[in-house]
């Protein structure tokens, strides 16, 4: 599962998804679910930022309750209803890395987790408009009707000591297939495995993490000079 993410550096998502950005992005240190995030898909054969809810509540759900943070993605093949979530609004989640929390005795200790070689990279996700649709654009400051929830899959062997599932990171050279409509899920199989653990880097953070609303550069610092090996 992942429920928090970060994203230091939103002034490269135009040149890592090749979108315009209509206005300076803040940059955000500890993103909590039902917040609001940006989401990249591609309308009407164009690639769009725009802005979106996280937490998903799919037509699917056989007992609705509280939207949907994740999904995990072997289970959105083969059954009608989700496999047309995935194949009509995959999306893509821009971030800087993602957080998750190492378990010992009553004690629970966050971890972040980047790319070694990027400041950002994209988190696969799903998503669909709820209510009546209105302009999302990233400019627009009316809140956004659209919704998303992030693909999780098994984890590598950096995030496997930490935890049992991690998000799908999109290589950057497959995000044009992953947002292509034309493309379905079963052809994109290969995409929502781990990513190798080599090009990851992971290290302990501050217990700032564990409050929401907390915005906070120090979240993602280095809370001990060690590494998860």
């Amino acid at each position: 599962m992942c429920n928090r993410f970060a994203l230091p550096e939103p002034e490269e998502i135009a040149a890592q998804f090749e979108v315009s950005l209509p206005e300076a992005l803040p940059p955000r240190f500890n993103i909590a679910p039902g917040e609001e995030i940006l989401v990249v898909r591609r309308d009407a054969g164009v690639r769009v930022l725009e802005r979106s809810t996280w937490g998903l509540s799919p037509l699917w759900l056989r007992r609705p309750g509280a939207p949907l943070l994740n999904i995990r993605a072997e289970t959105l093949l083969g059954r009608p209803g989700r496999s047309a979530t995935a194949n009509q609004g995959r999306c893509l989640v821009p971030a800087g890395g993602f957080f998750e929390w190492h378990r010992i005795g009553r004690a629970r200790q966050p971890w972040y987790f980047r790319l070694r070689d990027s400041p950002l990279f994209g988190l696969a996700a799903v998503s669909e408009t709820a209510g009546d649709k209105v302009d999302d654009a990233v400019g627009d400051p009316r809140k956004a009707r659209r919704r998303c929830a992030l693909l999780t899959t098994r984890p590598n062997e950096l995030v496997a000591p930490v935890h049992d599932r991690m998000p799908v990171i999109i290589p950057r050279e497959a995000y044009a297939a992953w947002l292509d409509p034309g493309l379905e899920l079963a052809e994109l199989l290969p995409l929502l495995g781990p990513i190798a653990a080599a090009a990851m880097t992971a290290h302990p953070v501050s217990s700032l993490v564990n409050r929401t609303g907390v915005e906070d550069p120090r979240a993602i610092e280095p809370a001990a000079r060690e590494s998860l090996f």
